[in-house]
């Protein structure tokens, strides 16, 4: 009787081991999936800085699972970096691809291999010691890569010759505003290199090339090895266009909602200076314009901001329409006035109003400073080059000199792997940007339209979103960072400016 009392002691021990340990493995499994999902969807918000983004992700991750009961349930190793391709539903890492990276993998785990399994109470007595669990989740980025790294237009981008492109780069023209729906206008002897993505709606209809040597192929994005994209391998030219690489870099997909991408980014700088809304709420979506996600608030921007918005009001003391100064800024002529490369002055929202009409000249170098106005916005030298640094410019001017740029000028500052040094310029306007000029970690969104003329470079990363056209001028070199390398200057997230 005792040994058969052992043997049923044994099976119903083992029933309750079952029951208890299984129970407590499914509660640990579902804080893995809950973990992986927070920390994914955290590390998302900075995907175009991956250092800060596993960083995050791993924060998050310790928050939700303590490593003091846990153990280490996320390591640097179970975040991972590549592209999501929804239509496969399938995560590629970054290493295995040279498709720019738009998404993040967390595996969360209590598992033998990172030493932190899970022991169970019972089972253990009849030699079942522990559990092994994981979970993962992958967060892609809503936003087209297009909208991160490239020039896009709602209308037409004349790409003249003598031109370079390198990197994860892409040149997109939906042809919706041009009369031949012309998309992409491309002259001769333009290089694109590895990675580089030239798009429209369709190849046939809305591309322009001399000879059109594309009609009636299959031309379509072909990626190159991330080897090939990082050392700037040009691809053979398989039709001859004469833009070697085109026929690689060529493929058709639709950007429908440039609009709304305008008037988002346009639209919330606007709100936080108690503005209203240049564009009709409606033409926005709302959901994303109140999506907190989105928003991001730059390091240099002084804590105490919405209480301390300088305000600049009219010209010689309000002889100017538009009414007087204010009380706690001052004139316009009294901002032009300002040194804002002053430590002084940095870390400020100035908010300058010319009444409508009006023009703001800035000179100088101008840094950690935030600028909306409803002024035209001229950068001059002015005894000495510009350059720009972690600046926020927006103005609600809708003129065909919105914001006027000069030759020679450093507009923006960052380098690859680093996040300061930005600049994003807003403008309901056109943007113009003359010959030689250095642009580093910059986006540039117009409802109007924007020319980029010759002797253009940059290596760090722009970004262009025009409501109309784009005009890219001849022998100009342009790219962005090596993936895994991104200026978190240019990023995913569309406003600059955060509550």
């Amino acid at each position: 009787m005792t040994l058969w009392n052992l043997l049923w002691f044994t099976v119903f021990l083992a029933f309750a081991g079952v029951a208890i340990d299984s129970s407590n493995a499914y509660r640990v499994q579902a804080m893995l999936q809950t973990t992986a999902d927070a920390a994914a969807h955290a590390g998302a918000i900075d995907l175009s800085d991956e250092q800060t983004a596993r960083t995050v992700a791993m924060t998050y991750a310790r928050a939700n699972m303590p490593e003091d009961l846990h153990g280490v349930a996320v390591t640097t190793n179970n975040v991972t970096f590549g592209h999501w391709d929804e239509a496969d539903r399938s995560f590629t890492p970054k290493d295995e691809t040279a498709l720019p990276v738009n998404a993040i993998r967390v595996v969360a785990a209590r598992s033998e291999g990172q030493s932190n399994a899970l022991a169970t109470q019972i089972l253990r007595v009849i030699g079942f010691d522990f559990w092994n669990l994981g979970a993962e989740a992958v967060v892609a980025t809503a936003v087209n890569p297009c909208l991160r790294d490239g020039i896009v237009a709602r209308g037409r981008i004349d790409i003249q010759s003598n031109n370079t492109a390198g990197g994860n780069f892409c040149f997109h023209g939906e042809g919706a505003n041009d009369k031949k729906d012309v998309g992409i206008d491309l002259q001769q002897n333009n290089e694109f290199r590895c990675g580089v993505r030239v798009s429209v709606p369709s190849i046939a209809s809305n591309l322009s090339v001399p000879s059109d040597p594309f009609a009636g192929t299959d031309a379509s994005f072909a990626s190159c090895s991330q080897a090939q994209v990082a050392a700037g391998v040009l691809p053979a030219d398989t039709l001859g266009s004469g833009n070697p690489g085109l026929y690689e870099a060529l493929s058709e997909q639709s950007i429908p909602a440039i609009g709304i991408e305008i008037c988002n980014h346009i639209n919330i700088v606007l709100d936080f200076v108690g503005e209203m809304p240049f564009f009709p709420a409606d033409a926005c979506a709302r959901e994303d314009f109140d999506n907190p996600a989105f928003r991001v608030r730059p390091d240099w921007l002084k804590p105490a901001w919405l209480e301390d918005v300088k305000v600049y009001q009219g010209k010689g003391g309000g002889k100017k329409k538009g009414g007087g100064a204010s009380a706690d800024g001052g004139s316009v002529a009294d901002f032009e006035a300002l040194d804002l490369s002053d430590p002084a002055n940095q870390g400020n929202v100035f908010h300058v109003k010319c009444g409508g009409k009006g023009k703001l000249s800035l000179s100088g170098r101008i840094e950690n400073v935030a600028i909306i106005t409803d002024c035209a916005i001229a950068l001059k030298k002015q005894g000495g080059n510009v350059e720009l640094s972690n600046v926020v410019l927006l103005t609600t001017d809708s003129s065909n000199k919105a914001v006027t740029l000069p030759q020679g000028a450093v507009i923006g500052t960052a380098t690859c792997g680093e996040r300061d040094g930005g600049v994003r310029i807003y403008s309901v306007g056109d943007i113009t940007g003359p010959a030689q000029i250095t642009y580093d970690g910059v986006q540039f969104v117009t409802a109007g339209s924007m020319k980029l003329a010759a002797q253009q470079s940059n290596s760090a990363g722009i970004t262009v979103l025009a409501g109309q056209d784009v005009t890219y001028t001849a022998n100009s070199m342009i790219g962005n960072c090596a993936a895994g390398n991104a200026s978190a200057a240019v990023t995913t997230r569309r406003y600059a400016i955060a509550r």
